[in-house]
């Protein structure tokens, strides 16, 4: 297994908001605020649904889109709060972004099973993820 991505959920919203002067967000004050997130059944919604669920409610999902650059450009225009991981708001000037507490993690793997052969199609797939997602991160055991 390797981890391709680990990045922080964050809430971003357009500059004008009233919550713009902040730099962190209680999940729970998002109860009541209209969010734009990915659909049911990722896995960035899931993490969502499931802190939420856990803080005793349910998200209003006023917007779903099916790409996080999709989810910001919607904040962007001012109609809701996104839901995105941290590398597709950065750089916006246009939005800002609020550290959601407790943290939300969206994570990426790459994983095969070790425990049987794998075939030769998923054999060059991985050595080809390896020559081209950090390969210095990848563990030192081959597939």
């Amino acid at each position: 297994m390797f981890v391709v991505a680990d990045e922080a959920i964050d809430a971003v919203v357009i500059t004008t908001d009233e919550l713009a002067s902040r730099a962190t967000i209680p999940l729970t004050a998002l109860r009541d605020r209209a969010l734009i997130a990915l659909p049911v059944g990722t896995g960035i919604r899931q993490q969502l649904e499931q802190a939420c669920a856990a803080a005793g409610f349910t998200p209003i999902i006023s917007f779903e889109a099916n790409t996080p650059l999709a989810l910001v450009e919607l904040a962007e225009h001012g109609l809701g709060i996104a839901v995105v991981p941290r590398p597709y708001w950065q750089g916006r000037d246009k939005l800002h972004p609020l550290m959601i507490t407790p943290k939300l993690h969206a994570r990426l793997v790459l994983a095969w099973r070790s425990t049987s052969p794998i075939s030769p199609a998923t054999r060059a797939f991985v050595e080809k993820a390896r020559s081209r997602l950090a390969p210095e991160r990848w563990r030192t055991r081959r597939p």
